[in-house]
């Protein structure tokens, strides 16, 4: 499969910044799949399955470890919440060089020279909700979840640092997007009682219900790392508001003293309902 695309430059999440070149470029896709066990495919399976794709330009290494995070992430899902997470268009793995406006699902975010570094007016549509150029960030969810190959290879080009695994992230937001409206219902109430009565530390991941469960998402699998309160997780991932939680099972932990509202619906999606059961996640795998 080949598109002709037009990229502009990158400036990546949370401020910060990189970038490349506007040009044309003709880019292929290759792919895998996962199935509900976890497992990653070369071919389809029968089956209920999530595709991870990604440009030629990606390593097969960034590939098959996308694949990998994946099926952590799903692996211990009861049927019903699987089903609903493989609705989606899978995950995308794009190169710095392609930027994520390969994929077909961007094409409305991409930016264009008219909007260079503005988001005011009709360029609107190229910016995220707090400012950001799309076409500069790390990662995005719509219908599918993409994300930059240097986050997933975690080199030291990774503008997150390898301070959180973009991929959770991003595929938890797609996860959310097809839960029953009950468990929104549900994760609605939480996120207002908690952002009320302050629970959590203000920033980004407060920002909005949406960026919360992504965030909490990474809590959960352990997947953030930020040091300090003053950081995208708001606490979510710093053990009574102190260190960096030690292990995947103390930051489960700490979500259940603290949060255990959002803890048990967190097990429930992710585990359900078996919140001992480790996913092997880290931020770098």
């Amino acid at each position: 499969m080949f598109c002709s695309i037009i990229l502009s430059g990158l400036e990546g999440p949370h401020n910060v910044s990189y970038s490349f070149q506007l040009h044309h470029i003709r880019v292929g896709f290759k792919h895998r799949w996962v199935n509900q066990s976890g497992g990653c495919y070369t071919t389809q399976p029968n089956g209920s399955s999530i595709a991870v794709d990604a440009t030629t330009a990606v390593s097969d290494e960034a590939l098959s470890k996308a694949c990998t995070i994946i099926g952590l992430m799903i692996k211990h899902m009861s049927t019903e919440i699987f089903e609903y997470s493989s609705r989606g268009h899978g995950v995308g793995v794009f190169a710095k060089s392609d930027g994520m406006g390969v994929y077909p699902e961007n094409a409305n975010v991409r930016d264009t020279p008219e909007c260079n570094r503005t988001c005011n007016g009709t360029c609107s549509h190229t910016c995220t909700f707090d400012g950001r150029k799309y076409a500069s960030i790390a990662g995005l969810t719509n219908s599918r979840s993409v994300v930059l190959e240097d986050n997933i290879l975690c080199n030291d080009k990774d503008p997150y640092n390898r301070k959180e695994s973009i991929c959770v992230h991003e595929f938890a937001h797609q996860v959310f997007k097809h839960l029953p409206t009950s468990y929104k219902n549900r994760f609605a109430y939480i996120y207002h009682y908690d952002k009320q009565h302050k629970i959590w530390k203000d920033g980004y991941g407060m920002a909005t219900s949406a960026e919360f469960w992504a965030e909490a998402s990474s809590a959960w699998f352990h997947t953030a790392v930020y040091p300090g309160l003053h950081s995208p997780s708001v606490g979510l991932d710093l053990c009574n508001f102190d260190q960096v939680c030690g292990s995947e099972m103390e930051n489960r932990q700490w979500l259940r003293t603290h949060d255990p509202s959002l803890y048990n619906l967190l097990s429930k999606v992710y585990t359900n309902n078996q919140p001992f059961l480790p996913s092997g996640l880290k931020v770098c795998i």
